[in-house]
């Protein structure tokens, strides 16, 4: 684990605490028991798993929750994505119109082709009030990038509405499922069972701007604009 992996160790282990003592401030999506009805939408960017990983998600880590898992939203296995910049946090009606989309798609154009590609390693899970997922480890190369697409965002009047527990320090996270209601008891002795688990590595190449709704389902995506970063 490299220095900078370290810190986006503590930085789970801190949040989390917080969580648990109900003190953290950073944006959470809010439980609904209808996705279906969920008019909510947001403006991000992303990566989605490759299929192998995907798979593996599915398979050691979904698949023994949902035997316990009343009360759980479970992610499809297209939907299983990493957040590489929010731009506008879900709401109903949008925060953001096409003049934004716009605006953030130059700012891709010219940002993104000149960051290097990184790795997302797939190890352990983080658990919020309302969510389970998998953490995603990388090299500062994604604080690199997010920091200047927030800087150059901020000077297109579209900075990021999202509260962030750290404005040095950034991670991915591979969302699995989300809860309408608590879940059993039995759900979480399999979360603590599958709680330090790997899954692999995998290389971020292209990030893909999207609106989508809170659970990024299939039906749900609208692809924007897809941007290359370099070897």
């Amino acid at each position: 684990m490299s220095t900078y992996q370290e810190k986006q160790f503590k930085l789970f282990e801190e949040l989390e605490k917080q969580f648990r003592q109900k003190k953290s401030n950073v944006s959470t999506v809010e439980p609904i028991r209808n996705h279906a009805k969920d008019k909510r939408i947001s403006l991000t960017s992303v990566v989605f798993l490759p299929r192998k990983l995907q798979n593996l998600l599915v398979n050691k880590i979904i698949k023994p929750l949902k035997k316990a898992g009343k009360g759980v939203y479970f992610y499809p296995i297209e939907s299983l994505h990493a957040t590489i910049k929010n731009i506008r946090i879900i709401n109903y009606p949008p925060t953001f119109g096409e003049n934004d989309i716009r605006k953030v798609k130059k700012v891709f154009k010219k940002v993104i082709p000149k960051r290097k590609s990184f790795k997302f390693e797939l190890k352990g899970l983080f658990e919020t009030p309302n969510s389970l997922s998998v953490r995603a480890y990388s090299s500062e190369a994604l604080k690199l990038l997010a920091k200047e697409l927030s800087k150059k965002l901020i000077k297109c009047d579209l900075p990021d509405d999202k509260k962030y527990a750290s404005n040095e320090i950034f991670f991915g996270n591979i969302t699995v499922c989300r809860y309408y209601t608590k879940p059993k008891p039995e759900f979480f002795k399999i979360i603590k069972k599958l709680k330090n688990i790997y899954i692999g590595k995998f290389s971020v190449k292209k990030i893909i701007l999207i609106t989508t709704d809170p659970v990024c389902h299939p039906s749900k995506i609208k692809r924007l604009g897809y941007y290359n970063l370099k070897n």
